[in-house]
């Protein structure tokens, strides 16, 4: 029985943290998931889109229709004026739009900024959104064919400080689309097309800075399904989806109603568009191909400060694209911008979606067709050369439309396509090659703009070319929930391993007596000049030395850590509370009038809402989790390593009780930090930083602790030769050491 007592009693803080962690997989994990997924039913596939008709990409300009998209416009009542995404989109909607003159124009988001003039604080302003609603009636673009041409969306800055209902919103009152989501039919001569949003917003609008992923829930899943499969059943050309955020910053576990995916579903759309990332690469524009559903996406840069709209054309069902910016200068004095030129056909192969496009159409057409949106009046001379050596015939204006003559010109509904053609030999370029296509047009105020894109005439998607970087791919590819919520987890079990390890280490060995000979044993190796078996001149042998020293410090710091009662056991019981107690809570609404819309508790799996709302699912709190773990919990474990007691000074030679100045620096400066980044109390009020068992009350420790080794180190700072047997045996029981007894040579050391 004393042996099996022997083998489990160090197991015991073990034992303490499997039971915290079966806690919260099981309670908390679970009852946090649960709140946004469907029952799982048997899955129903979906089957592809029919191929649309094959009509001749010739001379004649029909078979195509352009829309506009926009993008995270932040009106804000702190801007300059002339400044700004009002600013932008006021310039935008009066003076390039009626020249653009698309069939329908979509907003993903962010039109208002909501922020307070208080850093990290949020409010929905009542001016802002009159100053949205103000450009909408100034403009006419709700009133536009019959309120069928302006769409709008949520994102996350309008969704800032809200609690629900959904009606109760400035959104809901003051946007053009008014609703949680659009489905707009869109009726052509040549087919139909289906132009749709998810809302993904969460439930309840969190202030800053719980705000930034999105989520796609149950609800959300079964509006998507409805789209979908009506899209199927009447045989719509496209379907063109539109989230405010990318797909790669949103939760996407939820299921329909009948079991499908996400995968499933995206597998029926063509085109998915978002906004929120404001060029965040460089200016570089973000796209990619989602290898599980071919589905190409494409982030637009924002209005706010990048100023940029985008132009699709789909022609004889083929998607191009151009991004443009709003020309801020006087028209008046010094003329409008150069052309817009966009190419639609060839389409520009690098975003080529053969499973969703008729891609063969390339080889089958005898124009390159070219659409030049010019700002001044006169003729626009159109040339093209391909690969640099292969010029293209003379351009012919084929287009039979004009641009409105103002933006309020309702009756002026036209689509207007100005299409320049040139005859051409597909069948020359159809060597499985990538091949380029310049186009140059001068307008009559001898502007001149050029654009150069990427063609196949095989069909076959192109390679990137310049379009993006490895860091905007992987942004756009990557899928934040898995890794933030694997990497988050990661740490913790890292941090848990250390911990355990040691102090099972400790225990073994104080046990049988053994811990003073091992912690003898690798001072000696931290004093050793060189490697044993290892001749000194070896060519790695500086840099063996450097890691076998190091390997022995930290080894002796964290057996010095896990046998020092008063440093290990706060930190242990802090780092077993953090997966199965709430970190703070706050009022994550603000601006909310009950307590049961305005006050939660966070954990790392979501906020719960005590007062009925539940569960509310925030990739936000895992990203919280991961980066407390990186930045401060495992910095401040290795701190308290590094100070914690050591009892082998004879073998080093550092002064008795001396704590290095730089370990002292290091603890005060992770406390500061973690105070200066504990700036809850800016945004959800005092009770966030006062009821904080995660952060303050752990910082409070802290003090504690830096108070306690500065006055000690300014006690203990005395020569070694002055130290006695009985001040060596009082320091060990001031460290609240394990009883060990001490040699005439031994003293304390802060390594």
């Amino acid at each position: 029985m004393r042996e099996l007592l022997m083998l489990v009693y160090p197991l015991r803080h073990a034992a303490v943290t499997a039971l915290c962690w079966a806690y919260a997989l099981i309670f908390l994990h679970r009852a946090a998931q649960s709140s946004s997924r469907a029952s799982p039913f048997a899955p129903v596939p979906v089957s592809q889109p029919l191929q649309p008709s094959s009509a001749m990409l010739g001379n004649d300009p029909s078979g195509i229709f352009t829309f506009i998209q926009v993008s995270d416009i932040h009106v804000s009542r702190f801007a300059s004026q002339g400044e700004g995404g009002r600013a932008h989109f006021e310039s935008f909607l009066f003076r390039e739009l009626p020249a653009v003159a698309p069939d329908l124009l979509f907003a993903s988001g962010d039109l208002v900024d909501s922020k307070s003039a208080v850093t990290f604080r949020s409010q929905q302003h009542a001016q802002e959104w009159e100053a949205y609603q103000g450009l909408l009636n100034a403009s006419a673009i709700i009133r536009r064919n019959n309120g069928s041409f302006y769409f709008d969306m949520r994102g996350n800055h309008d969704c800032y400080d809200t609690s629900p209902p959904f009606n109760t919103t400035f959104y809901a009152s003051m946007s053009a689309t008014k609703s949680q989501g659009y489905h707009y039919l869109h009726q052509k001569s040549f087919g139909k097309y289906t132009f749709a949003s998810l809302d993904a917003c969460p439930v309840i609008g969190i202030a800053r800075p719980f705000n930034f992923f999105g989520i796609i829930d149950t609800n959300d899943m079964n509006a998507l399904a409805a789209i979908i499969d009506q899209s199927q059943r009447e045989s719509h050309r496209h379907v063109f989806l539109a989230t405010h955020y990318p797909l790669s910053t949103m939760i996407k576990t939820a299921h329909t109603k009948d079991g499908r995916d996400f995968n499933q579903l995206a597998r029926g759309a063509s085109l998915w568009v978002s906004g929120h990332l404001h060029r965040l690469v460089g200016g570089v524009r973000l796209y990619t191909f989602h290898k599980d559903t071919d589905l190409l996406e494409l982030e637009v840069g924002d209005l706010k400060e990048s100023a940029v709209y985008r132009i699709v054309a789909v022609d004889h069902d083929m998607i191009s694209f151009t991004d443009e910016v709003v020309s801020l200068g006087d028209w008046k004095s010094s003329g409008g911008p150069a052309p817009v030129i966009l190419v639609t056909n060839p389409r520009d192969a690098r975003f080529a979606s053969p499973a969703h496009e008729p891609v063969q159409l390339v080889r089958e057409s005898s124009h390159v067709r070219v659409l030049v949106y010019s700002f001044n009046e006169g003729p626009v001379s159109v040339r093209g050369l391909i690969d640099d050596k292969h010029e293209l015939g003379d351009f012919v204006y084929v287009g039979r439309t004009r641009g409105w003559s103002n933006v309020t010109a309702l009756k002026e509904t036209e689509n207007h396509v100005p299409m320049y053609v040139a005859s051409w030999t597909p069948q020359y370029f159809d060597d499985g090659k990538d091949h380029w296509l310049h186009i140059e047009a001068i307008d009559s105020a001898g502007k001149i703009s050029t654009k150069r894109i990427v063609f196949r005439v095989d069909g076959l998607r192109a390679k990137s070319h310049g379009t993006s970087t490895a860091i905007g791919q992987f942004i756009m590819a990557t899928n934040f929930e898995t890794w933030i919520k694997l990497l988050a987890v990661l740490m913790h079990v890292g941090i848990m391993i250390l911990v355990h390890a040691f102090k099972l280490v400790s225990n073994l060995k104080l046990a049988d007596g053994s811990l003073d000979p091992l912690r003898a044993s690798l001072s000696a190796g931290i004093n050793a000049d060189g490697l044993p078996n290892e001749p000194a001149d070896s060519r790695f042998h500086s840099v063996l030395v450097f890691v076998r020293k190091q390997t022995f410090h930290w080894t002796l710091r964290f057996l010095n850590f896990s046998s020092t009662p008063h440093l290990f056991y706060p930190f242990f019981a802090y780092v077993n509370y953090i997966i199965v107690g709430p970190w703070f809570i706050a009022d994550f609404v603000p601006s909310a009038e009950t307590f049961k819309d305005r006050t939660g508790l966070f954990y790392p799996y979501g906020l719960w809402f005590p007062g009925g709302r539940g569960w509310l699912i925030l990739l936000d709190t895992w990203m919280v989790a991961l980066w407390e773990h990186s930045t401060f919990i495992f910095p401040l474990l290795l701190i308290l390593a590094c100070i914690s007691p050591n009892r082998q000074l004879g073998e080093t030679g550092y002064k008795t009780g001396k704590r290095s100045k730089w370990q002292i620096f290091a603890l005060a400066a992770w406390f500061l930090v973690t105070v200066y980044f504990g700036y809850y109390a800016t945004s959800y009020n005092v009770i966030s930083v006062v009821v904080s068992p995660g952060k303050l009350w752990m910082c409070g420790w802290v003090v504690w602790v830096l108070t306690r080794y500065i006055l000690k180190t300014l006690r203990e700072d005395v020569p070694v030769e002055s130290v006695t047997r009985g001040d060596l045996e009082r320091l060990a029981a001031d460290e609240g050491g394990d009883g060990e007894r001490f040699g005439e040579g031994d003293a304390l050391l802060g390594v």
